[in-house]
């Protein structure tokens, strides 16, 4: 055992230990042992000569992992790359402030640049660190904690093997840290699996609209329910024909309140998050003249272009400049109509009407109501955005499922891995 490293559970200079809150019950009585990060690992200088060739290249993204290095950024010489073995950690100093470090889980080595700093796991006896332990401990507040944080509270640019290295971790036996990464890592699976659940019935649902709606230059689409087939080709209008109005909202950036009217711009129509107010005054003068009610179908028009959203809520609510509103009409179904603007038809159409050098990108209002929209009969309409109604309701509740899982994740993290006084110092 290291000199540094030593047992605790009850006290540090007449403190309470930091213990995780959460520990499997065979493991409660065991003492953690506080160990700083060098103790238990080695960095690596182990470099590459002749042996592997320049396809295995690898780089790091926080985002997702270790991944393919672009063929235009690595060196024509790469006897200098460093070797990667299978459970080896690899980062970039200069970015690992934003958590680009990754865990190499494949079988074979690959190569990093010679600036990226690697060091592997030392578990062959106690203490030691499981790399699968290290690999979720860096997912955690802790980690993130310390490594964005140099001496004195100032922010790290770079940060080298020297200086991760002091990083204290109270650090369980070698066969709870394996529980714990079992543990954490199952949970991690339900959330790839949510995650690929979520994504098939996206794919699913653009499969649909690429049938059910006509495709450019087409009047009609490829695929139609049975009652439809023979009901002729769908209306082609203007939407300024199909509506009596298409405004924006208020072009002044309003004086936000900690409660009121909800106020929407692009980022809260997105997320459905009414997380911005204004007061009841500024929404009287801000809807004076158009006022968006239950109903109408709000679009985004400025920086990303073509999201739509029926209101379906009751309460006052006003919109920003970056919003169009299209009043709800007789002449079409507002939840149809939503449907529409989402088709690879009228997003073309958004693209062709949108001003291509404008920063950011945008669509002025009359050439937003010059678009051209089809419409089929009404009970069409209503099947369709029944249909596609449906599917968002199923795509929604299958995301908050994947998100109650990464939030149980966070729990779990958080109670295992708590923010320690001793990782300060």
């Amino acid at each position: 055992m290291s000199s540094k490293s030593r047992a605790i559970g009850a006290k540090k200079d007449g403190k309470p230990a930091q213990v995780p809150q959460l520990r499997f019950l065979e493991f409660r009585d065991q003492a953690l042992l506080q160990v700083e990060l060098r103790d238990v690992t080695a960095e690596s200088t182990l470099r590459n000569g002749k042996r592997l060739p320049a396809s295995v290249v690898m780089g790091v993204s926080k985002a997702n992992g270790i991944v393919p290095m672009d063929d235009r950024i690595v060196a024509s010489d790469i006897g200098r790359y460093k070797v990667v073995r299978k459970d080896w950690f690899a980062y970039n100093p200069m970015r690992l402030n934003i958590g680009s470090i990754a865990r190499w889980q494949g079988d074979t080595d690959i190569l990093v640049s010679p600036d990226y700093i690697v060091f592997s796991c030392l578990n062959e006896q106690e203490p030691g660190l499981q790399s699968a332990f290290l690999d979720q401990f860096r997912q955690s507040a802790a980690w993130e904690n310390f490594v964005t944080q140099g001496g004195g509270g100032s922010v790290r640019i770079r940060i080298y093997y020297d200086d991760i290295g002091i990083l204290k971790l109270n650090l369980p036996v070698l066969t709870e840290q394996q529980k714990i990464a079992e543990c954490l890592s199952s949970a991690d699976e339900a959330i790839a699996a949510q995650a690929r659940k979520v994504d098939a019935l996206k794919k699913h649902k653009k499969g649909l609209m690429q049938q059910l709606f006509p495709r450019e230059g087409d009047t009609q689409p490829h695929r139609r329910f049975p009652e439809f087939q023979n009901a002729g080709e769908w209306r082609r209008e203007r939407l300024q024909e199909v509506t009596d109005s298409v405004f924006d909202g208020t072009h002044q950036t309003p004086a936000y309140t900690a409660e009121g009217v909800p106020f929407y711009s692009v980022e809260n129509l997105i997320s459905g998050n009414a997380n911005k107010f204004i007061s009841r005054s500024d929404y009287i003068l801000a809807t004076n003249k158009n006022k968006p009610t239950k109903g109408d179908i709000l679009l985004t028009r400025i920086g990303k272009i073509g999201y739509s959203r029926v209101v379906t809520w009751d309460h006052d609510f006003s919109v920003y400049v970056t919003l169009a509103v299209i009043k709800q009409s007789k002449l079409f179904n507002s939840h149809y109509m939503s449907c529409f603007i989402q088709s690879e038809f009228y997003q073309s159409e958004l693209r062709r009407k949108s001003l291509p050098d404008a920063v950011p990108p945008k669509i002025n209002l009359d050439n937003l109501r010059s678009t051209t929209v089809l419409l089929p009969n009404e009970d069409e309409q209503r099947k369709l955005a029944d249909c596609f109604t449906a599917l968002d309701h199923l795509i929604i509740a299958e995301t908050q499922k994947a998100e109650a899982l990464k939030r149980h994740k966070r729990g779990l993290m958080q109670q295992l891995f708590p923010l320690a006084e001793e990782a300060k110092g």
